[in-house]
């Protein structure tokens, strides 16, 4: 089955956990009515399409976003890095192409970032060293180029650091 819209008007709900139900269908525009969420999980489903850049708007006090383990393509809107209370990204095991949004420096809580398993090409940002309260940061099995340089210094919290299966090197 799809999410329904109605979702959408539950204005006062604060978690949203729809995870390994099999949903199916795109991510509709009317979960970004759910302006009080905190925590906000719809991943291992059978969800597709892209993430509209709208759908971030009004979810203000989110804290944890998992959309992991679906269909979802397209980028990453850069919409994303204006939620400035989120602890948790998992992005995981979708087909997300582009690049990592160059703002990411702007979730100074962030403390798990997961983007493995997409098809995110390019660099890694070197404002995502900027990221001290990051802890779990998994950007594997993507197509990433470049090197990793002393800036990494700055992820000061860091305890797990995945890089596999990319183009990386480092100094």
């Amino acid at each position: 089955s799809t999410i329904p819209s109605s979702i959408g008007t539950l204005t006062k709900l604060k978690y949203l956990q729809l995870n390994s139900n099999e949903l199916t269908g795109s991510i509709i525009n009317d979960l970004g009515e759910l302006s009080n969420i905190i925590i906000f999980d719809i991943g291992s489903n059978k969800l597709t399409g892209s993430i509209s850049s709208s759908l971030f708007d009004k979810l203000t006090n989110i804290e944890s976003l998992k959309l992991g383990n679906n269909m979802i393509t397209n980028m990453i809107p850069n919409t994303l890095c204006n939620l400035l209370k989120l602890t948790q990204i998992d992005l995981n095991g979708n087909m997300l192409s582009n690049s990592i949004p160059k703002d990411i420096n702007n979730l100074m809580q962030l403390k798990y970032l997961d983007l493995s398993m997409n098809s995110i090409n390019n660099t890694i940002p070197p404002n995502i060293y900027k990221l001290s309260n990051l802890e779990v940061l998994d950007l594997s099995s993507n197509n990433l180029i470049g090197t990793i340089d002393t800036s990494i210094k700055q992820l000061s919290s860091i305890f797990k650091f995945c890089i596999f299966d990319i183009f990386i090197s480092g100094s």
